[in-house]
């Protein structure tokens, strides 16, 4: 089933130049898909095509058949995690629904699941400044997920992470996803990163997506598969697909 559809969309801040170019593009519901390509391509501003931030200039973008308004049903992680440092754990999870109404018992309870879920139910009163890293970006990711979006967008939310820290958290992110039912998008510049999150791999040239690759064992996000031979073959592919734009 269609469920985040890109017709024909183009977006650039000027005439002379498009970011992104004529991107026509069917996302399922339940879908892991990550962009991937190198700095420029214009990878991030169709994620922001998507969450509804930017307007394309032409074509369409749709959420389930509608055009697509910022905030509705969309959840988003940022390259940094962007927490307040006035408030704490909790309180910065519940933000998305504190701007609307003051939080009842039931989303008080379903934010310290999700921590818990993430490893941080200890955490629920600390402050950011007393968090890592990967604290940090874990409290971004249950954020994104308090209002239960049915798309989530993430753009390079693990990149200033350690291996270790990061591959732990792509596992994390992706059960998370796989067990609401979310449809995701994921920009990243990793390649192995791309390959181990996604059902398909978009590869994005000059602000087209220029190729697709898609993982005949979607869905394994163990370690044996993080260092098996497909996913080595699709890191091959990918990087040859990238190679491919110069």
């Amino acid at each position: 089933m269609r469920f985040l559809t890109f017709k024909d969309v183009s977006f650039g801040y000027d005439k002379e130049r498009s970011i992104v170019s004529g991107v026509t593009l069917d996302l399922e519901q339940g879908e892991f898909c990550t962009l991937l390509g190198r700095s420029g391509c214009g990878k991030s501003t169709l994620l922001k095509l998507a969450a509804g931030l930017l307007a394309p200039v032409q074509g369409e973008v749709l959420l389930s058949g509608t055009p697509v308004r910022a905030g509705a049903d969309i959840g988003m992680v940022f390259q940094s995690p962007v927490l307040l440092e006035w408030l704490n754990v909790l309180d910065n999870v519940l933000l998305p629904v504190s701007v609307r109404h003051k939080p009842n018992a039931t989303q008080h309870a379903y934010a310290r699941e999700l921590l818990a879920q993430v490893g941080l139910e200890a955490y629920a009163d600390s402050y950011p400044q007393q968090l890592s890293g990967g604290q940090q970006s874990r409290v971004s990711l249950v954020r994104a997920l308090i209002r239960s979006p049915r798309l989530l967008l993430l753009d390079e939310p693990f990149a200033a992470l350690d291996a270790l820290t990061r591959e732990d958290l792509q596992v994390q992110l992706a059960e998370l996803v796989a067990q609401r039912g979310m449809t995701a998008l994921f920009v990243t510049h990793d390649i192995s990163e791309a390959v181990f999150l996604a059902d398909r791999i978009l590869i994005l040239q000059d602000g087209a997506v220029a190729q697709e690759l898609k993982r005949s064992d979607a869905g394994d996000r163990s370690t044996r598969a993080r260092y098996g031979e497909q996913q080595l073959e699709m890191m091959a592919r990918a990087r040859a697909a990238l190679e491919g734009e110069r």
